[in-house]
């Protein structure tokens, strides 16, 4: 693939409809810099289908964990506004447009390749200038949004997304990061409507097994249970608990890089501690709960966009995470396995 990132590789996933034989990624034509959804099929051997869009060339950012559609997102947009998602040297149509109508997050059939605008840009500035105040909206008005994160619920029904703004006015006391100068989470049916602002839950959030709540670590804006894995309904905008019945004894600390396995049963939570990595699982029904041993990250990469963050993801079983890391045998990045005794299967 001509399409990898530091953060996000290519967005590879398996496909739900054929998850022991086919799975997607994203590459880049290196003549045109367009980038485009490939399906592989293992059996064959070969691309089975690619998913190009001339027009408007998009690329997955996100599989329906039951099949039949993919989120999609103008990586040449994002390599623009925040390199570290993005793919270099990808072709974007919106070069000169902050607030493009014709762009933003995208839905694409995969049996017909039929794609679909849910959400413009546009769209998305219009209900950040509805609830911002005037320092918001002046930084707003001199940025260039795009989104990251698009991560559907379990059924398909919504999905969550962070809509984010690239400063471009100069220096700015109230702009610390300038890439990530706006940040906000929103969420919308998968058949585009229903927009919504919803409370920025920190991290990574996880939905949960139920179609409205989504598991994250609760920021500063809830102080009682700040560093809790909360539960936030996105309809209701409460939180109506935390990750194992409300304790906090599970975890010694807390991160954003969390995951429910396919059933529900088993939870994970990684956070970084100096050059490792700590991962704590929780069996749900009953609060069981273990550390993994420490998985080391190296010393240079705890910051930055060469970062190696906790990141863990469950196997559809859910009695192995698969975790980043780095060898120090060959100083080189590793992927690694932690296989879980007595989970919930």
């Amino acid at each position: 693939s001509r399409a990898w990132n530091t953060q996000q590789g290519t967005m590879f996933y398996w496909n739900p409809e054929a998850p022991a034989t086919q799975f997607f990624y994203n590459d880049r034509d290196e003549e045109s810099g367009k980038i485009f959804t490939v399906l592989f099929d293992m059996d064959k051997m070969e691309r089975i289908r690619e998913y190009r869009y001339d027009d408007t060339p998009i690329a997955n950012a996100g599989v329906c964990p039951q099949g039949g559609f993919f989120y999609a997102l103008n990586y040449g947009r994002m390599a623009r506004l925040r390199p570290v998602t993005g793919y270099q040297g990808a072709y974007d149509w919106t070069l000169n447009d902050s607030y493009p109508s014709d762009d933003g997050l995208w839905k694409v059939d995969i049996l017909t390749g039929e794609k679909e605008l849910l959400v413009t840009f546009a769209h998305i500035a219009t209900a950040m200038v509805s609830e911002n105040g005037a320092d918001d909206n002046n930084i707003l008005s001199s940025s260039q949004l795009y989104i990251n994160h698009a991560l559907s619920n379990r059924r398909c029904s919504k999905v969550y997304f962070f809509g984010r703004g690239a400063y471009q006015g100069g220096s700015n006391p109230l702009v610390s990061k300038p890439e990530m100068a706006i940040d906000k989470p929103f969420v919308v049916n998968t058949d585009g409507t229903k927009l919504k602002r919803v409370a920025h839950i920190g991290g990574h959030p996880e939905w949960s097994m139920d179609d409205n709540i989504v598991l994250g670590r609760a920021n500063k804006n809830v102080p009682s249970m700040k560093n809790q894995i909360v539960m936030y309904n996105v309809e209701t905008d409460l939180i109506t608990g935390a990750v194992g019945s409300g304790t906090y004894t599970y975890f010694q600390k807390t991160s954003g890089d969390l995951t429910l396995s396919e059933s529900g049963g088993m939870f994970a939570n990684g956070w970084e501690d100096g050059g490792n990595l700590v991962y704590a699982v929780v069996r749900l029904d009953d609060g069981a709960n273990g550390l993994a041993p420490f998985i080391h990250r190296g010393n240079i990469h705890t910051s930055g966009d060469l970062r190696i963050d906790a990141a863990p993801r469950w196997n559809r079983r859910g009695d192995n995470l698969l975790v980043p890391g780095w060898s120090s045998s060959n100083d080189k990045r590793s992927l690694n396995i932690i296989r879980v005794r007595n989970a919930d299967v």
